[in-house]
């Protein structure tokens, strides 16, 4: 009888032992992931974003203004070989999100979505900041991406 409880008592602490593992890789799967610079945004979070973009928050004149500096530094980043488009759809004093539009290359993808999450312009971009990097086909998203 000592020996039954023993022994089962041993299975439960491996079946516990088992399990906690289990839930520390479910764990690890569930976790944001680092990319270009920043976090990937889940599934979730781009669905929001994309209901933001449709409703077409209108931006300011200054926030043109540096939407045009920033395909700028984009412009000069690339060397001009690549054709980047890219605007600015939602901008308060804590969050900004930009909807970018290039070439399908993870170079390229990781030097655009790295400037945008890292550049400061002198203080006209919140610290919070969402990047949705699609195709130049405009319907394959390639990157969403969140700064840290």
């Amino acid at each position: 009888m000592k020996n039954t409880i023993i022994k089962g008592m041993s299975v439960l602490a491996c079946l516990a032992f088992i399990a906690c593992g289990q839930n520390e890789k479910k764990k690890e799967e569930f976790a944001p992931k680092e990319k270009y610079c920043g976090v990937e945004l889940t599934g979730f979070e781009v669905l929001d974003l994309k209901n933001v973009m449709k409703n077409q928050v209108p931006v300011s004149a200054a926030d043109e203004a540096l939407n045009q500096k920033l395909v700028n530094h984009i412009d000069t980043l690339t060397g001009g070989a690549q054709q980047i488009g890219m605007r600015i759809f939602y901008k308060d004093k804590d969050k900004v999100s930009m909807y970018v539009q290039g070439p399908d290359d993870a170079a390229v993808t990781e030097k655009v979505c790295c400037y945008l999450l890292g550049s400061e312009l002198d203080g006209q971009l919140p610290k919070q900041r969402n990047v949705l990097y699609y195709t130049e086909k405009s319907d394959n998203i390639v990157a969403g991406i969140k700064s840290k």
